[in-house]
Order: structure tokens, then sequence, then C-alpha cells
């Protein structure tokens, strides 16, 4: 079983020199005022894969000027869980840097005490070993991602230059087996010198400042888990729409801000919503506070609920915060329901919520006590959040909506027992059978057979049907992010390309071992006696890189044209390709693969 993915990019430092003249006694050197700084703004994103957890520890992030200079710009270790960023992206920091030109940002890794967990189809869950290329435990490492000329990032007095950093698990992991498991990695990172705006984006940390005038609220960042650090400010708009719940209660537009505003700077903040590059802003759309947060020393589950039993939920893939101490993978926890476990929703109710609210499919977090010996979730004095939910499968009836599931927030749907959700068995919810209230949307491109990607909420617990309450549905054939593809080259090839064109990239396949996997979908192999055609996204915001085995360095291209010819370069120095990884739409039709990120990894 093989996988495939991305990942960065940026930089520093000026220094001025002053004169001074003088005949017969030196005058004093004049007083030099501070070098112009600007803003700049890392976020980290992923895209699907095969991993339940990929936690690594990244000890620094250090940023290179086109003149050498080197910064540091973490200040305090960072634990990150890579595989929490598949659908969102996260802001790490936002800091204040000399003026300049960024071409190279060094990423020093640690894989000593590396959390990596992965699953097979049955989905059954084993933590891997990450290893080199050699069979080697992999320890401390320095990652170097180099920006071209025109792909650095520029720091003005005045603006704010943002990152976007994809540490794409899947180009940069082979799994190489589940007995041992273990993880062969050539850890490959893409940049961007933007932000992703078709992404949700979600900013944690400590509550600054509401301006209830301008309807803007101010935070202290605090990314990930971590409680200390200084890794500065993020502004974010609110609006009508923005969706609230602090301590426990939900709020809407104008009398959530003002109820934010009652909360004392310090209060632990999460917000989550849109950026709009054009002017930068990152407007929110909800907004978690006060208690609301996880964040009070109480003992936190996260993970999708695989079956119910009476008021005992059993929740897998499960990641555990014990008294607001570091996050560990369980892969089983049992999580137990009381009447006065407060029940809320993302995005907000238009009903009362209850334990009953919770049903199997449901993507949580609890809070409450937990018991190591038991492995059990007290959530009495606590709360059940249902989080917005991911089903992935084919459109059996169009009208009303029903499908054959595949996926379940990423979990094969056959590690799911549906009794009990039925208003009796016989309306027990049905995988192959799933029925879909849309609601108001409107369903008329989507017909018999396609392939979709619904977000919503499973239906209370013993209520189906219908078994799932839709809020968005999108068709994974035009999904831009939707589709991963891989080809690989033993002992590596030196005729992978036919083609390698500013417009279009050709790949043979017939000595390949190659497939694309779209979200959800078994992998489809690839024909060997059919040209695969690679095209960049039509927005011209496709990321491309290249890396060689063994090698810490990557580069880091945004167009195709520029690409293509370093590939060549690479080639007719005799170079031998030994795989290839993209990220995008699959065109299956015609054979063509419309990606946003694609890399190549040489001998």
């Amino acid at each position: 079983m093989k996988s495939i993915k991305q990942f960065f990019s940026i930089g520093l430092l000026a220094i001025l020199l002053s004169a001074c003249g003088g005949s017969t006694s030196p005058e004093p050197e004049p007083v030099k005022g501070p070098d112009p700084t600007g803003k700049f703004s890392l976020v980290i994103t992923d895209a699907d894969g095969d991993f339940l957890s990929y936690t690594v520890d990244v000890n620094s992030i250090q940023l290179t000027k086109v003149n050498g200079t080197v910064v540091e710009t973490t200040p305090v270790n960072s634990r990150i869980n890579f595989a929490d960023y598949t659908d969102l992206s996260e802001f790490f920091s936002v800091i204040t840097l000399p003026e300049g030109v960024y071409n190279k940002i060094t990423l020093n890794l640690d894989y000593s005490n590396a959390e990596i967990v992965i699953q097979d189809d049955q989905g059954n869950s084993y933590a891997a070993t990450a290893v080199d290329a050699d069979g080697s435990p992999l320890s401390q490492f320095a990652l170097d991602v180099k920006l071209g000329e025109n792909d650095s990032v520029r720091i003005t007095k005045g603006k704010i230059a943002f990152l976007t950093v994809d540490f794409d698990l899947a180009a940069s992991n082979t799994i190489l087996g589940f007995d041992p498991a273990q993880v062969e990695v050539e850890p490959f990172l893409l940049a961007t010198a933007d932000l992703i705006d078709e992404r949700d984006h979600r900013a944690r940390g400590l509550l600054n400042n509401v301006d209830t005038t301008n309807n803007l609220i101010t935070i202290d960042i605090r990314p990930f888990h971590l409680r200390q650090g200084d890794f500065g400010q993020l502004q974010a708009q609110a609006n009508d729409e923005t969706q609230y719940e602090i301590n426990g209660e939900s709020f809407s537009g104008m009398d959530g801000l003002n109820q934010l505003a009652t909360l004392s700077a310090g209060e632990p903040i999460i917000i989550q919503g849109q950026v709009f590059t054009a002017d930068r802003t990152f407007v929110a759309n909800e907004v978690y506070a006060g208690t609301s947060v996880p964040w009070n020393n109480s003992d936190v589950v996260r993970g999708v609920v695989v079956s119910r039993s009476g008021d005992t939920l059993t929740v897998r893939g499960a990641h555990a915060e014990i008294g607001g101490n570091s996050v560990t993978f369980r892969d089983v926890i049992l999580v137990n329901l009381f009447d006065t476990t407060t029940v809320t929703k993302q995005l907000g109710s238009d009903v009362d919520l209850d334990k009953d609210s919770v049903s199997v499919g449901s993507r949580i977090i609890a809070t409450g006590t937990l018991d190591n010996s038991s492995n059990t979730l007290d959530t009495s004095e606590g709360f059940a959040r249902l989080r917005l939910n991911s089903v992935k499968g084919q459109v059996t009836q169009a009208q009303p909506l029903q499908m054959h599931l595949t996926r379940i927030n990423g979990r094969p749907v056959r590690i799911f027992d549906f009794t009990g959700t039925g208003i009796d068995p016989a309306n027990d919810v049905d995988s192959a059978n799933f029925e879909v209230d849309t609601q108001t949307l409107t369903l008329s491109s989507v017909a018999q057979n396609d392939w979709l990607r619904v977000r919503g909420f499973f239906n209370n617990f013993g209520a189906a049907p219908a078994d799932y309450i839709a809020k968005t549905v999108s068709d994974l054939a035009i999904d831009r992010r939707a589709s991963a593809f891989a080809a690989g080259w033993r002992g590596g090839s030196a005729d992978a390309f036919t083609e390698l064109n500013a417009d279009s990239i050709v790949i043979n396949t017939s000595n390949a071992i190659a497939f694309v996997k779209i979200a959800g979908i078994p992998a489809i192999n690839v024909s060997s006696d059919t040209a695969f055609t690679i095209k960049p996204a039509t927005n011209d915001r496709s990321v491309y890189a290249i890396k060689h085995a063994g090698d810490r360095a990557i580069t880091v291209y945004h167009n195709m044209a520029d690409f293509s010819r370093a590939v060549q370069v690479e080639l007719d120095n005799g170079l031998l390709v030994l795989k290839t990884a993209a990220i995008g739409r699959f065109d299956e039709q015609n054979n063509e693969f419309t990606t946003i990120a694609f890399s190549v990894l040489f001998n």
C-alpha cells in the first residue's frame, strides 16, 4: 500500500550601514532608527490521507533571506499532528520581520517521539515506526524548502505576507506494511506564498480585544494545543452570520459579539472561518469561547462514534488530552452520556439538543473525567459537541438523495454498527441505502452513480430515517482537491515522461505502479497503455516540487513551464525518476489530472 502528498517555504533580515566623516575631530555617529519591518503569517495545512495520527515535534522553523541571514521564528517547540489539517488550515503565527525577500524555510523535525497511526482497508489501526530508505528509524533532521526568484515571500512595511505550508503526507510517506507497521519517510513540503481561499481556516488562542463598533475580534495566537509562547496576534471580522458558542450557550450575529465582549481578556477562544485573498480578510463563521473551549484542565476526547449501547458511546480514532497535557492517540475510548451532559452542535442548532442527539457516525469533542483503567470518559459535568461530518459515497438515487457510503469521516463504513439508529430495527441506518435529507439544497446536477462528499450531521439516535441532514453537497469529480495520483518505478526510470511542456506533462506509466485515489473511493489503477496527462489548475495557483532521495532540500516552483524545464535538466544529467505524486481533480474519461500540487522524486 502506498501514499502521496506535500509541504512549504520562506525567510529573513537586513543590515544598514552608516558612514561618518570629519576633519580635525570626529563627529558623533547619527542615531540609526530601527530597520523597517512588515508582518508575516505562517499557515499549516494538509490533504486527505491514510493516517489517523501523524504527530511529530517541530523544534524550530527558520527563515532565510536572500543575503543568507537566518532568523528563528518559533518561540517554543511545537508538537503538531499534521493529520488534523485535512479539512482546514490553521494559523500558526503572525510575526514581525525586517523588510526584504525570503527564499528559504528550514523545518527542524524530530521523529524520536513521533506518534504515527495508519489504517488498513478494513479500518484497523496500527502504531507505525518511521524509517528512512535504509530502514533505520528517523530521529532529528532539517528540511529545507527553496523558493524560486518569482515565488519568494516579500516582506514590506504596512502589509502582511502569508505562507501556506502543506506537509504532503501522501507524497512524503510510503506504508511498507502492517506487521510490523512501518512507514518509509521521504518528506515533501510544498509552500504557497498566499492563503488558500477555498479552505476553512482556524485560529486558536486567547481573547485579546473585542471591537463591537467595527465588528472585530483580536486574539493572541496559541496554535495547536500550545498554552504558552508568543505567536503574535490575529484579527477576525465578525458579521451578522457569525455563530457563537460562549460558555456552553449559543448566540448569533451582534448578540454573540456583545456577549463575547463581556469576557475578560485571556479567555480561551477558537475562531473558524474563511479568508478572502483580495483584501486579506479573515471572516469569522464560528466562534467558541470561555468554557466552550476545552482548555480548563478537563479531560478531552475527540473522535468518531462507531456504535452506541444505551448511553455509552464507542469512539474510535480517538485522541485524548488529559488535564490540559499533551494529546495522545487511543484507538478506542468509551464515552458515557448523562442527562446533565451539555450537548451542543457546530454551527448552532434551532432546536434543543440532548444526549440522544449523539448518534452513530457522529464526529464529537467530549469533555469530562477520563478513567484510565477502563478507558472511559464520564461527561456528567462536561459537554459533548457535535462536529460537522463528512460522508462520501456513490449516488444510488438522486431524488430524494440516497447513497452507497464508502467513508464516514475518513473511516471505512464497515467499522460502524448502526444498531439502534432507526425508529425501529427495520429503519436502522443502512450504509448501502443511506438516506440524506438535503433540505433546501439544489441538486439539479446530481445524477445516479455520481460520487459525492456530503457535509452535515447524523439524525438523532433512534430517529432515522432520514439518516443524515445535509449542509453541503459536492461532486468529487469536480472537487479540485479530492483526488490523488501516484506513480512509482522500481529502480527508477529515465523515461517516466513522454512530454514536458509549459501547459501539460504526459507520464509514461508502462513500467510504473500507478493509481488514482479519489477521497473515499477505492484506488483506480491507471492503464499502462494509455497516456496519463497532468495539467495545471486553471487559476495558475498550482505548486510543484523536486526532491532527490536522501536529500533534505526541496525546490518549489509555481508554474509548470519552469518546473518542466527543471525536470528536463535533471533527466539530461542522467538522474532517474523514482516517484511522482499529485493532488487535484481526475477526469477519468480523458485520463487527465488537473493538479494543484505535483512533485517528482529523483534518485
